[in-house]
């Protein structure tokens, strides 16, 4: 039985991983799953390379990233990492917000 376990203990592995562009429109509300199993259990977090993700309008459970009320300086590269003690994992995605027209 121990050489089953033994196989198990390693990197996290994806099993959800978010696109990697997604173009939603300004205002509108993005909602973004990436989940990871593995031994140990990994850690699932959202970050945004070089800049911190969206203050006052994002939020992440358990691997869900949602940011409300999107503005084009949203726009640009996330990653999601999932982290165990054998490492960290990453699934890139790139947001590029959709300006709406003006005038409606």
């Amino acid at each position: 039985h121990d050489l089953i376990k033994l196989s198990f203990v390693g990197l996290p592995i994806f099993t959800s991983t978010p696109p990697s562009l997604v173009t939603p429109k300004e205002r509108s509300t993005l909602r973004q799953a990436c989940q990871a199993e593995g031994f140990p259990p990994p850690i699932l977090s959202w970050t945004r390379p070089g800049m911190p993700l969206p203050v006052g309008r994002t939020e992440v459970s358990e691997g869900n990233l949602t940011i409300k009320n999107l503005t084009p300086a949203d726009s640009g590269p996330y990653e999601c990492a999932a982290t165990n003690t054998m490492g960290t994992k990453k699934a890139k995605m790139i947001v590029i917000v959709q300006l709406q027209p003006k005038g409606l």
